[in-house]
């Protein structure tokens, strides 16, 4: 067995050292985008709640996230009881730790801050699914937006995950 497989070797290895070698390009990676599965909030009625999405698509390895969600304090309210860590990061089995939420002011705009880190022996989950859920109530009647900023992901190595980010990713099934 061991000769046959060394015959193999041997046989790539010419073949490969020819010029007529053609080398078969890896597949494109697939893009991580991370972001709100809606911006635009229709308030219809005071007091109405409206949930909204932080997804990720696509990603590999996921070991932990931070983003801010900037509102408009005079339309919507939200609080900390209702921010809450998604499925997602938890959902390759490793223990998954919310950090925050933590509330601020940018300019006329409040900001609210979320983050999570998982820890364990197995690789971070692979794939798309939600990181958080964010339920708002409405101050106000009438349209306003919500904007995703400054979202950070990490393998669970602790290196980063380039990711676009986006205001209005299509849902998760």
């Amino acid at each position: 067995m061991s000769k046959f497989l060394l015959g193999c070797a041997a046989v790539l290895m010419v073949c490969c050292s020819s010029s007529t070698c053609h080398r078969v390009p890896p597949p494109p990676q697939k893009e991580t985008v991370v972001g709100l599965n809606r911006s635009r909030l229709e308030l219809l009625q005071l007091g109405q709640k409206d949930t909204v999405l932080v997804t990720v698509q696509e990603v590999e390895n996921l070991g932990a996230f931070q983003f801010d969600i900037m509102f408009d304090p005079a339309f919507l309210k939200l609080d900390s009881s209702s921010v809450a860590l998604g499925n997602f990061l938890a959902s390759s089995k490793r223990t998954a730790t919310q950090i925050g939420p933590l509330f601020g002011r940018s300019s006329l705009r409040y900001k609210c801050s979320l983050g999570a880190v998982s820890s364990g022996n197995i690789l971070g989950p692979h794939g798309s699914g939600a990181l958080a859920v964010v339920v708002f109530e409405a101050r106000a009647l009438g349209t306003t937006t919500v904007e995703f900023k400054n979202a950070l992901l990490t393998d669970i190595k602790g290196i980063r995950i380039k990711a676009r980010t986006s205001q209005n990713l299509t849902p998760i099934d």
